[in-house]
Order: C-alpha cells, then structure tokens, then sequence
C-alpha cells in the first residue's frame, strides 16, 4: 500500500473519516507523521532483508580516512552488517571495528601490514593500517531509507512525503504501529497495541529472510572437498 492508501486502511478499521489526499487531511498528516516515528524504530532496532544495501569503494592508499559514510553508502546508512565486510582485491576480510584505542594507537605507532582493520567515527570510515591505493572494499548495511517514492523516480527516501510514496516494510506492521501509536497520542490506554505490535515486529524481521538449517549433530551441511587456508597467510602484492 502506498502513504494514502495505509492512511484510508487505518481510517477505516478506526472508524476515522476517508480522506481524498493525506494534505487534503490534518487527521492524515498527523498520522504520516506518527509514521516517521514506526519508521524510525523499525529501521533503528530490527533487521528487516529488505533494507539491506551494498556498499563499494577503492581505498585512496594515502590516509585512514576513506570517506564519509554518506557518499559511501548513499541509502541512508543506519549500520554495518556484521561480518560482511571484505577487501575483494585481496579476498580477505577487514576485522574490526577497532576500538578508540586501538585505532589510535596504531596512529601513533604508524603500523603497516597486509590487513587492515576498520573504525566508524564522525560518520566517517577509517582504515589502519593504511591499504594500498585502488584495493576494491565491499560491505552490507541497513539502510534507515525504507520509503520508496512514485514513479517515474522511484527515489529512495526516510519519511513518506507523497500520497503514492511505498514502503519497504509489511503494511500489516505499520498498520499496527498506526493503532498503537495512535492510542498513545490520544492519551487512551496502549499497553495490547504495542505488545501485538512488538511481537509482530520481531517475528517479520527473523523471518524475512531464510534461514539455514541447523544440524543437530555438528556436521556442516555446505562442507566441500578443498584447501583451506587461514586468512592473513597468502597476501597477493
């Protein structure tokens, strides 16, 4: 559903007038605004597959400083997803993140080596020990733009500002957001709202994506004939 049509849902399963258009409504303008709040928790403290983004980029082979985050990652950077993130030039993975003191002194000692370790700070992406210029890096993130507008455009965006903007999440979980939240602003009792709202936020965000079968006895089920060789071992220059 798009912004007009999750608004006319609500209105009606509430027993609240239909509206023409969201600005046609301050009804409807207040609850796209009561959206941006759903939003912002979904997209903060769930981990929905459909707001999952890959970021790219060349380390520069000069500084830490790789580049802020949003030029980076353009579709609204929420967080990293753990253990994704690898350098592709040299098929290892970047560890980290390093801790404020840990980046710092490896500032201070100006350590080189073959793999480098990575911290977020200031929005910002740091790599040390620097890599060398033109390594291609890659990782995934979740992305806080869970908004998508109207064709043609299809622009990517954090808050619905359009009747024909869509969302990236169940409608059934933002309805459900809308009747808690609802309740909350008009100072009535919520408690059963945001309960069912809870519970059906986490089990969307565990079950959209697939997950993998869980052996009882240990065994891998992926495991293949092949070499293994420890990371950090085998260096191309």
């Amino acid at each position: 559903m798009n912004l007009l049509q999750l608004c006319n849902a609500f209105a009606l399963r509430t027993g609240l007038p239909r509206s023409v258009a969201v600005e046609a409504s301050t009804t409807y303008q207040q609850l796209a605004g009561l959206l941006q709040e759903i939003l912002d928790d979904l997209t903060t403290n769930y981990a929905f597959q459909s707001l999952v983004e890959e970021a790219q980029f060349t380390t520069n082979g000069v500084v830490s400083y790789q580049g802020d985050l949003s030029a980076i990652a353009p579709l609204g950077f929420e967080r990293m997803r753990q253990g994704t993130f690898f350098n592709r030039t040299l098929r290892i993975e970047v560890p980290g993140p390093l801790t404020p003191t840990e980046f710092q002194a490896l500032q201070a000692l100006s350590q080189t080596g073959p793999v480098s370790h990575f911290r977020i700070k200031s929005n910002a992406l740091f790599l040390d020990p620097i890599p060398g210029e033109g390594q291609l890096c890659a990782f995934e993130y979740f992305s806080k733009f869970a908004v998508v507008g109207p064709s043609p455009s299809f622009t990517r965006k954090q808050y619905p500002e359009e009747d024909g903007d869509t969302f990236l999440l169940p409608d059934e979980l933002l309805l459900a957001g809308l009747r808690w939240r609802w309740k909350a602003e008009k100072g009535f009792d919520y408690a059963e709202e945001f309960a069912t709202y809870q519970l059906m936020a986490k089990a969307k965000a565990a079950t959209s994506e697939v997950a993998r079968p869980i052996s009882m006895d240990g065994s891998a089920r992926d495991a293949r004939p092949g070499i293994v060789v420890p990371a950090g071992t085998w260096i191309q220059s």
